[in-house]
């Protein structure tokens, strides 16, 4: 029996990340020619779907660094309620690296790689990420507040790809 409960998350946590693989063929618009050096720095999170792993956070921010060897770092990070701030490292690399589009995959627990779909970024002001499909969506500024002209445009860019905005919240 104890050696069921050792493998029953295990299996849990197996089909739920190699489902996050799968993503890799999806039939979205991203960026094209799409800078890698240009995007790398601090992101504010302005609005995303609920998920899981940022229920309860507030102030949420990402921090990507690319290495000389290419390899990219990612750090998140965001306060919980009780006002404690909370970190995860993990790296990101392209997809494909015989491409320019802005397809990346993410990991945070190694070797579970999810999918980081850039829809559209001008990499001075916003980036709208997707993952593996519109339930995981993120609004994310280069400061910590975005116009509310730019989120409009961002909301209507959304839906004129067929990307529901209605879970969208502003944490």
């Amino acid at each position: 029996m104890k050696t069921f409960l050792f493998f029953l998350p295990l299996t849990a946590a197996i089909i739920f990340f190699s489902g996050c693989s799968k993503a890799k063929t999806i039939p979205l618009q991203v960026v094209e020619n799409f800078r890698t050096d240009d995007y790398m720095g601090t992101w504010y999170e302005i609005a995303r779907t609920p998920n899981f792993f940022e229920r309860g956070l507030s102030g949420v921010t990402a921090q990507y660094t690319k290495h000389p060897d290419g390899k990219i770092s990612v750090v998140n990070s965001g306060i919980k309620r009780n006002g404690k701030k909370m970190y995860i490292s993990g790296t990101a690399r392209l997809m494909d690296k015989n491409s320019s589009l802005g397809k990346l995959e993410v990991a945070f627990y190694p070797p579970f790689y999810a999918p980081y779909l850039i829809l559209e970024t001008d990499y001075d002001s916003f980036a709208v990420v997707m993952g593996k499909n519109p339930e995981y969506l993120w609004i994310l500024s280069r400061t910590p507040e975005l116009p509310e002209t730019e989120i409009d445009r961002i909301f209507s860019m959304l839906k004129s790809r067929n990307i529901p905005t209605e879970k969208l919240f502003f944490p």
